[in-house]
């Protein structure tokens, strides 16, 4: 999981160059595809059970997860389609005691700046994001 999370949060970073995303890109964790629709890793499935995380929750939560990023990456910039992907995602883990950060924090970054690769972040604005309460 700290995989995934880690490779999502490393495009946010990302400057805009194609040599940058095809590095990004080739550093796929197999968690993306099963965001995405794919199956989850061999054995994984296993690694929830016995940890008494329920399947279908834990997958919905990949899922939207991996939308917020994939939507607008991949198609046109969907900024309320993103905050419907974030919404749904909140009122899935809130009631289960995980935190949920205050979008608030992020309201500067917009994706269709810079020709779609949006607003380059500074180091400092991106550890301050990841480190915001339930980021």
């Amino acid at each position: 999981m700290a995989a995934f999370l880690n490779y999502l949060w490393w495009f946010v970073g990302m400057s805009g160059s194609t040599e940058a995303f095809d590095e990004w890109s080739a550093a796929e964790p197999p968690l993306v595809g099963t965001g995405l629709g794919s199956e989850y890793p061999p054995g994984f499935e296993a690694h929830l059970t016995a940890r008494n995380v329920p399947e279908p929750e834990f997958h919905l939560v990949v899922c939207l997860t991996t939308e917020v990023l994939y939507t607008s990456l991949f198609g046109a910039c969907d900024e309320p389609g993103s905050r419907q992907f974030l919404d749904e995602l909140a009122a899935l883990v809130e009631p289960l005691g995980v935190p949920f950060p205050d979008l608030r924090v992020f309201a500067g970054a917009r994706w269709d700046d810079g020709d779609g690769w949006g607003r380059l972040v500074s180091s400092e604005q991106l550890a301050d994001w990841r480190a915001a309460p339930g980021a």
